[in-house]
Formats: structure tokens, C-alpha cells, sequence
């Protein structure tokens, strides 16, 4: 597993509020390309972010174990796929997600949790 992502973490967001809420442990970051994508204005629902909200939720529920997904462990790190269903601005259906959340048990100031997405390196 690449562990190279430390450009990911420099202009992450941090989401630690939002992963609260889903019973999210780890201090959580989101890259800025899923923000973009997923919590940007044009992606508001009532002034909410819909579907970054759907995905921390089902990462919490993937880190949790009670819903599966691949995951990969090498060391500190862990690596989730986690896949969802949310509405999309703009999309008539429900659009297909998939994130990758890495888990950083290397950090000197304790374990921490990454979003992004899958073509991110």
C-alpha cells in the first residue's frame, strides 16, 4: 500500500465536526477535490452538504463494521472502500460514490482519518 499521500493531508479539510455526528472516533479530514465535489455550494441541500454528509455516515458505519466493504491493512495504515448511494445535484437518480477512507494510526499525535477519492494518489 502506498503511504506516500502526505500532499493529500497538506490542503485537506477538516470534517472532525460532521465525523462526530456519525460516531466518527478519529480526527477527520476530507481532500480538497472530494470537498469539491461533494460539499461544494452547487451540492447544498437547504444549505446542507448532502452527500458529504451520506458519505461520513457510511464511513462510520464501514469503520464500525456494520456494513462491509474491502479493506486493506498494511501496519499503521488501513485502507476502506466505502461505496454509497446519495442524491447529486442536478441528477435526477441517486449517484454512485465511492471514497477511499485511509486510516493513519502512524501520526505522532495519534490515529487519523482521511477521505478521498479513488483517483486521487
Amino acid at each position: 500500500m502506498n503511504n506516500n499521500c502526505t500532499h493529500l493531508w497538506i490542503n485537506s479539510v477538516d470534517i472532525t465536526s460532521t465525523a462526530r455526528n456519525a460516531e466518527i472516533l478519529y480526527p477527520t479530514f476530507a481532500t480538497a477535490a472530494l470537498m469539491d465535489r461533494y460539499a461544494s455550494e452547487e451540492q447544498t441541500t437547504e444549505g446542507e452538504p448532502r452527500s458529504l454528509w451520506d458519505i461520513v455516515w457510511m464511513t462510520g458505519k464501514v469503520l464500525s463494521r456494520r456494513v462491509p466493504c474491502i479493506h486493506k491493512a498494511e501496519g499503521l495504515i488501513e485502507l476502506y472502500w466505502v461505496e454509497l448511494f446519495s442524491p447529486v445535484k442536478g441528477k435526477s437518480e441517486p449517484d454512485l460514490i465511492r471514497v477511499q477512507a485511509i486510516l493513519d494510526r502512524s501520526a505522532s499525535t495519534g490515529a487519523r482519518l482521511l477521505l478521498k477519492l479513488p483517483e486521487e494518489i
